[in-house]
């Protein structure tokens, strides 16, 4: 259970929602409903600084603007504000989370799904002080969990009752959400008690600490990495994100924490003696990274294990001590995550269940039961399913806890039977993402990030050595003392993974800009606690590099499909490259989609694009409008309309003949472009971004986190791609 530090220390408030809102939804709910299956035993890993966020609202220390605005009297909201509320109170899953609820969806609607500032402000100006009321309602209540719901009779009423809502409704329904976050740690206490709960721990902040050990540490699975200068090496912020977590840990549940999910299963010999050196019992991380640290002949070279050597437990062996570990199912972790909730909940309990009984059958003779892990995020996977996931979830538990040869554990509870066997000389350094750590540095925004935080730390050590501005001096003993922890304590918390998932290339979303910026601003912080002046780099954005979204499949070879609207024929797309659109943007919460693929192919003189849309959507294609912009090498805008007469298509405004741009919407939407027509050349490389417009107003831009490139092919194109 994971999400960023989004708390300002300096202001009380906090970035974001989503710690507040999961913990309605999802914190308590999860362990609830794993309450009922009590011999499914499991483990729930909580990063600490989460939990530290709701101890803040708790207390009253924390507060967002969301829930500013949430509380305050619909009747006293100022202009600003309802445009707020009217901008990002529909920030959730619109299939799962607005549509099954009447009122919801018809204010959605009455805004516009996809709505242009200009429509946003007169729906502002029209709507009413109900209107607005509801929606903060709503807002809030669909954000509680299934679970809560079933056990809460008034929970149950406001969902029934719908609309015309008053402030005493509203206010008592927030109460509510405060009581689920104050439940928490008690539930998972008992449950702990009855043995059913193993609760692990990351470090605090949610660091890489590979890292902050050893930033050259990237090069073992990166080796042509660029990294930041001078090189971040901090092992001493390692250990005091360890070690505070262990602290932390004891004081929620009074007793040793034994597991630890470093974050993101981001791993390396140096963390595995820290580990060990901190006294936790166990570690866990991605099955890539056991395939490398096994392979042949000593090397950490990759390759396919067996099941032998994946379900079971490891020693890892350091100058410290020793600290088992045990790796995660990559494919069944995921399919929990990504794959079943687009499967009916009984379909998916079965799938999952046949694959455990299918490597039972692999391992038959087995003197110990082997051990398959799974692990995935807490949270995100659970609005993509229908009721929150919850049919699933008690499907799943109840066949888990009743089958006759699956037996649910703890990690501490296998490992206290069948202490491990096999042995790890030495662990390779990477992440349960492709065994590496791509996506926290290397990008030159990444870098930079590192760089900012380097000469952050620099200046705390400045200063502690005596050089200090006059102002700083001149405060009291205690007084320093105070504002050097709190200087450290915005260091550790820029250190954390968060930041670092946003810059560069592999993600985005639409509030890229604000994680910029309250990453800086810890920083900042650091120079204001030391009356020290805030580095002129500090107040520019980090994120203002273009990036390019990679696509999910690259194009295999030469093609010609037909240029008809329809999807029907699997092979005319199938040496197409593919662009997926459905979860862009990573864990944050996305709107709905329009795009949701791209496919793109070439003749020698032609670029194919084929665009798959959102069934949500479909049946109001024909009001769509679809351009593409091509930015390099040639700044070039196709633009396609339909009307009465058929398709009409311009190039940069002017119109240009169907027949020599052919376009067909039905199904999809597929195009075909001469190369003439972009003024491209063989072997050019070409960035383009795909807009879908609705009476002139952009509904949706792919890919957000920067446009697609690919090469014009040329003659020797197929022989390139060919292979056996």
């Amino acid at each position: 259970m994971h999400q960023p530090y989004y708390g300002n220390p300096v202001t009380g408030k906090a970035l974001l929602p989503w710690v507040r809102l999961h913990a309605a939804k999802d914190y308590w709910d999860m362990a609830a409903l794993a309450a009922e299956a009590p011999d499914a035993h499991m483990t729930f890993n909580y990063v600490p600084s989460l939990l530290l966020q709701l101890e803040q609202y708790l207390s009253g220390e924390l507060t967002d603007h969301f829930l500013e605005l949430s509380q305050k009297d619909a009747e006293s909201l100022i202009p600003e504000e309802r445009l707020f509320i009217l901008r990002n109170f529909f920030h959730c899953h619109w299939d799962h989370m607005i549509k099954p609820y009447p009122r919801y969806w018809d204010l959605l609607l009455e805004r516009g799904r996809f709505v242009s500032e200009e429509d946003l402000q007169a729906f502002a100006g029209r709507a009413t002080v109900q209107d607005m009321r509801d929606l903060q309602m709503w807002f809030n209540l669909t954000w509680f969990g299934h679970k809560s719901r079933e056990l809460d009779p008034q929970l149950r009423a406001w969902i029934s009752q719908g609309r015309n809502f008053s402030e005493s409704d509203k206010q008592a329904m927030l109460r509510k959400q405060f009581d689920l976050m104050g439940a928490l740690v008690p539930l998972l206490r008992e449950r702990m008690q009855a043995r059913q709960f193993e609760i692990s721990m990351t470090p605090f902040y949610h660091p890489i600490l590979p890292l902050l050990i050893d930033s050259a540490v990237a090069r073992e699975a990166m080796p042509g990495v660029v990294l930041p200068e001078p090189p971040f090496k901090h092992p001493q912020d390692a250990q005091i994100q360890l070690r505070r977590s262990r602290g932390y840990y004891e004081k929620l549940f009074g007793c040793p924490v034994r597991g630890v999910w470093p974050s993101e299963g981001s791993v390396s010999q140096a963390v595995a003696e820290l580990i060990a050196a901190e006294n936790y019992a166990w570690m866990a991380s991605d099955e890539e990274i056991l395939a490398h640290a096994t392979g042949q002949d000593g090397t950490t070279h990759y390759r396919s294990l067996t099941a032998q050597e994946l379900f079971q437990p490891y020693t890892v062996k350091t100058a410290a001590g020793e600290v088992s570990m045990v790796f995660r199912d990559h494919r069944l972790s995921d399919r929990i995550g990504f794959v079943y909730a687009h499967w009916r909940p009984q379909d998916a309990v079965a799938d999952f269940i046949g694959h455990l009984e299918a490597i039972a059958r692999t391992i038959p003779s087995a003197d110990r039961p082997p051990l398959v892990t799974i692990i995935l995020d807490g949270e995100n996977a659970w609005e993509h399913y229908g009721e929150n996931g919850v049919p699933f979830l008690r499907g799943l538990y109840q066949a888990l806890q009743t089958h006759a040869d699956i037996r649910c554990v703890t990690v501490s509870e296998y490992l206290e039977a069948y202490p491990p066997r096999a042995s790890l000389q030495r662990l390779f350094a990477g992440s349960w993402i492709n065994h590496n750590f791509k996506i926290w540095i290397g990008h030159p925004e990444d870098n930079l990030g590192w760089t900012y935080i380097e000469t952050a730390r620099q200046m705390i050590e400045t200063v502690l050595q005596g050089q200090a501005s006059e102002a700083f001096a001149a405060l009291s003993e205690t007084e320093k003392a105070r504002r050097f922890e709190a200087a450290w304590e915005s260091i550790y918390i820029a250190e954390g993974s968060d930041w670092f998932w946003w810059y560069g290339d592999d993600h985005s979303s639409a509030n890229d800009g604000d994680f910029d910026d309250l990453f800086r601003q810890h920083l900042k912080n650091v120079y204001g606690y030391l009356e020290e002046a805030v580095p002129e780099a500090l107040f520019k954005p980090i994120k203002s590099l273009r990036m390019v979204r990679r696509p999910d499949r690259e194009p295999f070879y030469l093609m010609d499909p037909k240029i008809d609207g329809k999807s029907v024929d699997y092979f005319e797309w199938k040496n197409a490259g593919l662009y997926q659109f459905e979860h862009e943007g990573g864990a944050m919460h996305q709107v709905q989609l329009v795009l949701t693929h791209l496919y793109y192919g070439f003749s020698l003189d032609q670029l194919f694009v084929r665009l798959d849309f959102h069934p949500s959507v479909k049946a109001e294609l024909q009001s769509y409008q679809f351009r593409l912009r091509f930015m390099d090498p040639v700044a070039v805008d196709l633009e396609f309309q339909m009307n009465h007469q058929g398709w009409q298509v311009f190039k940069n405004r002017q119109e240009v003949l169907p027949s020599v741009v052919r376009a067909a919407l039905g199904q999809c939407f597929e195009t075909a472009i001469p190369f003439s027509v972009l003024a491209v050349s063989p072997n050019s490389r070409v960035a383009m971004v795909v807009d879908i417009l609705r009476g002139n107003q952009v509904v949706d831009s792919r890919p957000q986190s920067g446009p697609m490139e690919f090469n014009i092919p040329g003659d020797t194109y197929e022989a390139d791609k060919w292979y056996v």
